[in-house]
């Protein structure tokens, strides 16, 4: 038995069946299945082949979630997240309660209809004749789940995004699988576009990264849409980038810095968060840290340069040649630079036993001190 506290994405569908009748009078589709305790689906769950079991304690917890839930048409495919526009709604769903059904526990309720919605008649002319071609289908994300025999053993859901009115429901398949029941494969552009009205800087910039990771590389057979979808696409294009490492078609530097923007671009799709702050190369910390260390770095030769110039006897440098002295990393390099400068311009020494001074210098006279000689040349 192994735990698995990962929180995971579930999409079940299940059938309008002979259990349900039809209240047309009020609007109400009575005893519909939500939930059933058992589907063939794995969810992508390392180790599981056996499908999926919501066990009873999962169902009741879940009927508060359940209740006054809107029911949509379809899933939203392109983002979940995205406020579904009026028209979309169908109804909602009322008087949850879990029931023994033949095969096991499941949640049944009341599907509260909108009468006037253009596929109303369709729906209740489904149900009546058992045509069973409609059902529900609920998109949640587990709280507590677990593997066995290899089964993925639900105990808890966390959040129920979505009770959405389908089409042929009854195969126990993702909704996004094709009505053949093949999978598709989609490439890592199609999965990255699918975010694109979220996090269209970040698409973007991915996008842009096509030299080095193939955008129309296959990717994933996963629903577009779906958190698993995701985690393959990038997986695929991690791979692929280090493929085109290995074979020598791109550098060290690029791997590194291409990597890095994957990786930073998955963990921030993933945790949700914002397009400007996965689009930042840095950490707001790290930038900080950073320009601590350039700052520090900067005091440093500033004060190295103006020690060289006080050793040298040139009490008014020009900006041009504090700036020089400055960028330059060694006090062999600032002298040799200053010896250079002295020739050039004239410029005499002050500092006895350097040549004839500009000025004259008593033998008991001390040379100011770094600070007062930085603080005398900003004046």
């Amino acid at each position: 038995m192994a735990s698995n506290s990962a929180k995971r994405e579930l999409i079940e569908s299940v059938q309008l069946d002979s259990q349900c009748t039809v209240d047309k009078e009020n609007g109400v589709i009575r005893n519909v299945r939500v939930l059933g305790s058992r589907s063939k689906n794995c969810h992508d769950v390392p180790g599981v082949t056996e499908g999926t079991e919501y066990t009873r304690q999962a169902m009741n917890a879940v009927l508060p979630l359940y209740e006054d839930n809107t029911v949509n048409v379809d899933h939203n495919r392109k983002d979940p997240d995205a406020e579904r526009p009026l028209s979309d709604v169908f109804g909602v769903i009322r008087e949850n309660k879990v029931i023994d059904d033949p095969d096991g526990p499941a949640v049944r309720a009341n599907l509260h209809y909108n009468r006037a919605h253009p596929l109303a008649a369709m729906v209740v002319e489904d149900v009546e004749r058992k045509l069973g071609r409609c059902g529900l289908s609920h998109h949640a994300f587990t709280a507590k789940a677990r593997v066995h025999e290899g089964r993925y053993i639900v105990e808890s859901i966390g959040e129920v995004r979505s009770i959405d009115l389908v089409t042929r429901p009854a195969t126990n398949k993702n909704l996004f699988e094709s009505i053949e029941n093949k999978t598709m494969k989609f490439t890592f552009r199609q999965v990255l576009e699918s975010r694109r009205a979220k996090y269209p800087k970040t698409v973007k910039r991915l996008l842009e990264m096509d030299d080095a990771v193939p955008a129309d590389m296959p990717a994933t057979d996963a629903p577009v849409d779906s958190a698993t979808a995701i985690d393959e696409a990038f997986v695929g294009a991690m791979k692929a980038l280090i493929d085109g490492y290995a074979s020598g078609s791109v550098s060290d530097a690029e791997m590194i810095a291409k990597l890095k923007q994957l990786v930073k671009a998955h963990k921030g799709i993933n945790g949700g968060g914002k397009d400007e702050e996965i689009e930042s190369e840095e950490k707001p910390e790290e930038k900080k840290e950073e320009e601590k260390k350039m700052e520090s770095l900067k005091l440093k030769r500033e004060n190295e340069a103006l020690k060289c110039l006080l050793e040298s006897g040139i009490s008014r440098p020009s900006p041009i040649l504090l700036k020089a002295l400055q960028s330059l990393e060694t006090d062999a390099d600032r002298k040799e630079l200053l010896k250079a400068h002295t020739e050039t311009s004239g410029v005499r020494s002050i500092v006895p036993g350097h040549g004839l001074p500009a000025r004259t210098v008593e033998s008991t006279e001390t040379l100011p001190s770094v600070k007062d000689f930085a603080a005398s040349i900003r004046d």
